[in-house]
């Protein structure tokens, strides 16, 4: 299966770290909701009846950088993936 995803947002957006009744939480973002929202619209738009894949899988990722500010690679595997999996 190929897809053609959104870039997404930086890590530091994509979650967000709060306190709750004392005690440390990672919540996803805004940013993040709105990406995998993105992100699951167009798995449905390319990939009609997609089927659940269970097991292991191999995934390939070809990144075009949107501008020429660095980044940290392994940053754009964490939210892609991430919404991948939901």
């Amino acid at each position: 299966m190929k897809l053609i995803l959104p870039w997404p947002p930086s890590a530091n957006t994509y979650w967000r770290h709060i306190a709750m009744h004392g005690r440390p939480r990672t919540l996803l973002s805004k940013a993040g909701r709105e990406y995998r929202s993105r992100v699951q619209e167009r798995v449905l738009q390319q990939a009609p009846g997609h089927r659940m894949i269970m097991g292991p899988v191999r995934v390939s990722i070809d990144a075009w950088l949107p501008d020429q500010r660095r980044r940290d690679a392994d940053n754009l595997l964490k939210a892609t993936l991430d919404a991948l999996q939901s």
